[in-house]
């Protein structure tokens, strides 16, 4: 025998504890990996789950505004358009008694021609609340632009606007979100804020 050779029995031993080693080394750093990627997993989770819940805040937020702007146009349309469609219609009645004089007629006709007028300003006037024909020929920033004209000018009120933003054309929909919003924020601070 070679003095030189390691034993039998160490070298089966070296090969076993080296084995075990890279063994160990091996579960390890599966376990490590395993851990950090259910980390990175847990915090995608969480991430979206965030994003999730600020779509939904925002979906809620812009289906109340849609309501409110309902109920606000449903009341304009009553206040407004029927309450004069009501007189034009009683006075269209009034026109078919038979012993008016030819004053009450054309006092009669006057009103009718005044009242259809109005209720057609009117109706003009919620329509282009609806969607201003600013917005829809040039785009959100022109529309806002003469919203807070409007303000300025009918509510004596000064308003600052400054867009820096370059808007898209194709998201028009997104882009009348944005208008209402402001409409009714601007509305609403009128209103509830006692703002001059």
């Amino acid at each position: 025998m070679n003095t030189h050779s390691i034993p039998e029995k160490e070298l089966v031993a070296i090969i076993l504890y080296i084995s075990l080693f890279f063994i160990i080394v091996s579960v390890v750093l599966i376990v490590f990996f395993y851990f950090s990627r259910k980390k990175i997993i847990q915090k995608e989770l969480e991430k979206k789950d965030l994003i999730l819940q600020y779509q939904k805040e925002q979906l809620h937020a812009v289906l109340q505004i849609q309501e409110e702007e309902r109920k606000r146009i449903a009341q304009d349309l009553h206040d407004d358009i029927s309450s004069k469609l009501n007189i034009v219609s009683l006075n269209t009645h009034l026109l078919s008694a038979p012993n008016l004089t030819e004053a009450e007629t054309t006092e009669i006709t006057e009103n009718i021609i005044n009242l259809t007028a109005k209720a057609l300003e009117n109706s003009r006037k919620i329509a282009h609340n609806l969607l201003p024909p600013v917005f829809e020929k040039f785009g959100l920033h022109a529309g806002i632009e003469e919203l807070c004209g409007e303000f300025e000018s009918s509510k004596s009120v000064k308003t600052y606007y400054k867009n820096e933003l370059d808007f898209d054309d194709k998201e028009i929909d997104r882009h009348l979100h944005v208008f209402r919003v402001l409409q009714e924020l601007m509305n609403n601070s009128l209103r509830h804020g006692k703002s001059n």
